[in-house]
C-alpha cells in the first residue's frame, strides 16, 4: 500500500513538472504535505530538507554570487577577458565562453550569464561579431563548467542525497576528474561547431552595430507603426493642465514620450508636471483612433522626424531583459509603476521573435522579455546595478574599483581553499565564508535575500523528502529492481548508460534539473547497491546529466535569457546541444568506470 502511495505521488509530481501548469516550487510544497498527511514519513522528516546541507549550501552560494556581483569582481574579470580577445569574432567566441566557464566555477550559472551579456554586447559592436553566433555558447559554456565542480545545483543536491542515506559524499573537488575534461573538451568543440552550426544572423536576433544602434532599434521594433503624434488644439480641455492631471496615461491609456512646445522647446520623457500648452505637439504610443483623439481636443499630425527625436545628448534608447528572479515577472507595467519607478519609458517589448507595442501597461512581463526603453542616459545608467534588468543595447561602462573588492576576493579565496581539503564540511564552510562577507559589509542583509533564489530553496527542500519516502517504503528498491532485470544482464555500464539516458531526456522536459535529481538520484543509488556497484558512480553519472539541459530552451533559465537577444529558435539548441550531449556521454562511460568501480 505504502509502496503505491509513494509512486503515485512521484508519478504526479513528474507529470505536473513536465506540463508546467504548477510553478515546480509549489509542487515540490504539495509533495511534501502530501507526503506528510498520508503518514509515509513524520513531521520531522516532512520537513527535515529545509535544514540539509543542499539547502544550506543553496543559500551560501547565493550569498556568494551577490558580493562578487556588488564588489564588480565578475564584471572585472569579465571585463578583462574579453578585451583581452576583441580582436575577431572566432577569439571573441573563445574568450567569451572561457570567461563564462571561469565566473561559473564559482558562481551561479545565471548570475554568470548575466554580468558577461553587457560588455560582450560592446565588444561585439566593435569587431562587428553575430550575437547569434555567441550568446548561447556563453549560456551552454557556464552548464559545462559547472559539472567540473560541487557548487552547481545538482551536484549539491545529488551530494546532499547520499549523505542523507548515509553514504560517502562528494567533496567539493570530487567531480573534477570527470567534468573538468567534459568542460575543456566542450568549450572546444562549441568554437569549432558553432560558426558553422548556428546562423551567421538571425531574423529575429536584435541588432547592435554601434553606429545603427537608434535607427535599428527603431526599425526592429517597428516603432513607426506603434507610435502616434498630434497637436493640442485651442480650446483643448488639455491646456494648462500638468501630464499627471491630464489623464492621457490612466483615461486614455497614452503614453506621452516626448513633447515639442509651441515654443520651440523639446521635451524628451516629459516628468508628470510638464504642463500642456496649446498647439504643443505630442509623440505618444500606442497610436490610437482619430475619433479618440478629437474627444481630448487633440489633432493628429504627421509622424515625420519624430524617430530622431526620440534621443538626444540627454536622452536614449536602451534594450533591456528581465532576469530569472526579477521582482518585475509576471507583472504588468502598471502594476509596478514602471515609469515612476525609473523615469523611463517602454516603448515596446520584444517577445517570441517579435515586437509587441499594444497593451503594454496590462501586459504581464516575463522571463527573458525585452524591453525597449527610453528616457535620460542617467536613468538608463542606473539600471546596471538593478537585479531586475540586465541592460544590453547601452555601452555599459567598466566597474569602478569597490573600496571592499579585495576583501571579498581574499574571503572567497579562503573559504574554497579550506572547502577543497574536504576536512570540513563544505556547506557549513562555504556559510561561514558568506557570514564574514556580510560581516565585512561586502553586501548587505537585503542585498543578500534579494540574490536568494527561493523558488530552487523550496524546490530542493519540498523534494528532498521525496528521496526519504522512497528509501522508507521500499519504492524506490522495487524500481531499481525492474530497471536492473530489464538492462542488468547487459552489463552494469549498459544500466549506467540507461540512467544516464533517461536522466537526460528527463532534463530537457522538466525545468531546472533539480527537481529530476530529486526524482531519478534515490532510484540510480539503490539500483547501485542492488548490482553491488559504488552507489557514488550511479550518483554522479545522473548528477552530470542533469547538466545536459542543453537540447530545449525551456531546460535551463540561462538557456532562456539568451533566446531573445541572440534570436534563437528551438532547432539552435539542438543542433549545438546535441554533440554536447554525445560528448558529455561518451566521456562518464569511459571516465567513470576508472574512478569508481562498477
Amino acid at each position: 500500500m505504502a509502496i503505491g502511495l509513494a509512486f503515485g505521488i512521484l508519478v504526479a509530481a513528474t507529470l505536473l513538472f513536465i506540463s508546467g501548469r504548477l510553478r515546480p516550487d509549489l509542487v515540490a510544497l504539495l509533495v511534501l504535505m502530501t507526503l506528510g498527511a498520508t503518514g509515509i514519513i513524520t513531521q520531522q522528516e516532512a520537513f527535515s530538507g529545509f535544514s540539509s546541507s543542499a539547502v544550506i549550501l543553496l543559500l551560501a552560494a547565493f550569498v556568494i554570487t551577490e558580493a562578487i556581483n556588488q564588489t564588480g569582481l565578475g564584471n572585472r574579470l569579465g571585463a578583462f577577458l574579453l578585451r583581452a580577445s576583441a580582436q575577431s569574432e572566432r577569439r571573441l567566441l573563445l574568450a567569451l565562453s572561457a570567461s563564462a566557464a571561469s565566473l561559473s566555477l564559482f558562481m551561479n550559472n545565471i548570475a554568470a550569464a548575466a554580468v558577461l551579456m553587457p560588455p560582450a554586447m560592446v565588444v561585439m559592436r566593435k569587431v562587428k561579431a553575430s550575437p547569434t553566433r555567441m550568446l548561447l555558447p556563453l549560456a551552454f559554456a557556464t552548464q559545462l563548467a559547472g559539472m567540473a565542480t560541487l557548487l552547481t545545483t545538482s551536484n549539491v543536491v545529488m551530494a546532499s542525497i547520499l549523505r542523507e542515506q548515509g553514504l560517502p559524499s562528494f567533496g567539493l573537488l570530487d567531480f573534477l576528474p570527470i567534468g573538468g575534461p567534459i568542460a575543456v573538451l566542450g568549450l572546444g568543440m562549441m568554437v569549432l561547431l558553432a560558426p558553422r552550426l548556428l546562423p551567421a544572423t538571425s531574423e529575429s536576433a536584435l541588432s547592435f552595430e554601434e553606429e545603427k544602434q537608434r535607427v535599428s532599434l527603431i526599425e526592429l521594433y517597428e516603432l513607426s507603426r506603434g507610435l502616434a503624434t498630434a497637436r493640442v488644439l485651442p480650446g483643448s480641455p488639455l491646456i494648462g493642465h500638468t501630464l499627471a492631471a491630464s489623464g492621457l496615461r490612466q483615461n486614455a491609456g497614452l503614453n506621452v514620450i516626448a513633447i515639442l512646445h509651441s515654443s520651440g522647446q523639446m521635451i524628451r520623457t516629459p516628468s508628470p508636471d510638464e504642463q500642456l500648452h496649446a498647439n504643443d505637439r505630442l509623440l505618444f504610443s500606442p497610436a490610437c483612433t482619430e475619433a479618440k483623439l478629437k474627444a481630448l481636443g487633440l489633432e493628429t499630425q504627421p509622424p515625420d522626424g519624430w524617430g530622431e527625436q526620440l534621443t538626444g545628448e540627454r536622452t536614449g534608447l536602451a534594450e533591456a531583459l528581465i532576469t530569472p528572479r526579477s521582482s518585475l515577472a509576471d507583472k504588468t507595467l502598471r502594476q509596478v509603476r514602471f515609469r515612476d519607478r525609473y523615469g523611463l519609458n517602454v516603448l515596446a517589448i520584444w517577445r517570441n521573435g517579435g515586437p509587441i507595442r499594444e497593451g503594454l501597461e496590462d501586459l504581464p512581463l516575463r522571463f527573458g522579455d525585452a524591453l525597449l526603453l527610453q528616457g535620460p542616459r542617467s536613468g538608463i545608467r542606473l539600471l546596471e546595478n538593478d537585479s531586475d534588468l540586465i541592460v544590453l543595447g547601452e555601452e555599459v561602462a567598466e566597474s569602478q574599483q569597490h573600496s571592499r573588492e579585495w576583501t571579498a576576493l581574499t574571503i572567497i579565496v579562503v573559504t574554497l581553499a579550506i572547502a577543497a581539503t574536504n576536512r570540513l564540511p563544505v556547506a557549513e564552510v562555504l556559510f561561514l565564508g558568506a557570514v564574514l562577507l556580510l560581516l565585512t559589509r561586502c553586501l548587505t542583509m537585503e542585498e543578500a535575500y534579494a540574490a536568494i533564489d527561493w523558488r530552487s530553496v523550496f524546490l530542493v527542500g519540498g523534494m528532498l523528502p521525496m528521496g526519504i519516502a522512497l528509501n522508507k517504503t521500499g519504492a524506490a528498491a522495487e524500481l531499481a529492481g525492474f530497471l536492473v532485470n530489464a538492462l542488468g544482464h547487459f552489463g552494469p555500464l549498459a544500466l549506467l548508460a540507461g540512467f544516464f539516458g533517461f536522466t537526460v531526456i528527463l532534463t530537457q522536459l522538466i525545468p531546472g534539473g533539480a527537481a529530476t535529481l530529486l526524482v531519478v538520484g534515490p532510484i540510480a543509488i539503490s539500483a547501485a547497491q542492488h548490482i553491488g556497484a559504488d552507489p557514488r558512480a550511479f550518483a554522479m553519472a545522473v548528477a552530470l546529466a542533469v547538466s545536459t539541459s542543453f537540447l530545449t530552451p525551456f531546460a535551463h533559465p540561462v538557456n532562456v535569457l539568451v533566446m531573445g537577444p541572440g534570436g534563437y529558435r528551438f532547432r539552435d539548441y539542438v543542433r549545438l546541444g546535441l554533440p554536447l550531449v554525445a560528448l558529455t556521454f561518451i566521456l562518464v562511460m569511459v571516465l567513470l568506470p576508472r574512478l569508481y568501480p562498477l
